[in-house]
C-alpha cells in the first residue's frame, strides 16, 4: 500500500493505492517540518524518563518452571523434597508435576539431580560443614554415596572442591583425623583420683 500526499495538490487529499508494490506514506516537506498544534515542549524527555522507569521496576513475570525450581529448592533447605510435597505446593497432583515436566523436556528425576547438584557445590563451596553433615543434608544416606555423585558431576574429590575454594571442612566421625596424646608437663600439678592437685616431689640428684 502507498500513501502519497507530495504529488496532490495541497487542498486534495491523498489517493491511497493498494496496488503499490511496497508499503510507503509520503508527506510534504513543509507538513514534516511544521510544529504540532499543542506540541509541549520537553514532554517527549519527560515521557522517555518514566518509560525507563517504569521498565527498571517492572518484576518479569515468572515461568512455570522457574516457579516449580523455586518449590523444588525451598524443599531442599527444608528437607522435605518428594514428589507429593512439591506439587502440593503447586496445587496439583503428582501426576500432573510430572506430565507438566515433560511438556517441559524433562522428568522429576533429572530435576532433584540438578538441584541436588547445585546444592551441594554450594555447600562444599561455601561453608565448612563435614561431608557427613553435607550428605545428609542434600539427601545422601553416606558419605561415599556423596563422594561418588561428586566425582560423576565434577570428575574430582571434594576435598580437592574445597582445596580449590580455599575451604577447609571440620573433621567429625569418619572424617576426623586422630590426633596423638599430647605428652605430661613435667612441671605441671598432678591431679590425684580424689580430685586434688598435689605439687611436684623435689628430685634429689
Amino acid at each position: 500500500m502507498r500513501i502519497a500526499a507530495d504529488i496532490w495538490p495541497r487542498s486534495s487529499r491523498p489517493i491511497i493505492d493498494f496496488g503499490a508494490a511496497y508499503n510507503s506514506i509520503t508527506f510534504h516537506d513543509d507538513d514534516v517540518r511544521a510544529p504540532l498544534p499543542k506540541a509541549q515542549p520537553g514532554l517527549d524527555r519527560i515521557l522517555a524518563q518514566q518509560a525507563a522507569l517504569t521498565i527498571a521496576s517492572a518484576q518479569p513475570a515468572l515461568l512455570w518452571q522457574d516457579r516449580f525450581r523455586m518449590v523444588l529448592e525451598s524443599a531442599f533447605r527444608e528437607d522435605t523434597v518428594s514428589l507429593e510435597h512439591v506439587a502440593q505446593r503447586l496445587a496439583m497432583s503428582p501426576r500432573t508435576l510430572q506430565r507438566r515436566l515433560g511438556e517441559h523436556g524433562t522428568t522429576w528425576r533429572e530435576e532433584v539431580e540438578a538441584v541436588r547438584q547445585e546444592h551441594t557445590m554450594e555447600l562444599l563451596r561455601a561453608t565448612d560443614l563435614p561431608l557427613r553433615s553435607v550428605a545428609a543434608r542434600v539427601g545422601y544416606s553416606d558419605m561415599r554415596a556423596l563422594r561418588r555423585a561428586v566425582r560423576r558431576w565434577e570428575g574430582r574429590a571434594p576435598r580437592d572442591i574445597r582445596n580449590e575454594a580455599g575451604v577447609a571442612a571440620m573433621p567429625s566421625g569418619a572424617d576426623a583425623v586422630e590426633q596423638p596424646p599430647r605428652p605430661p608437663d613435667i612441671g605441671a600439678r598432678s591431679v590425684t583420683s580424689s580430685g586434688t592437685a598435689s605439687s611436684p616431689r623435689a628430685c634429689r640428684p
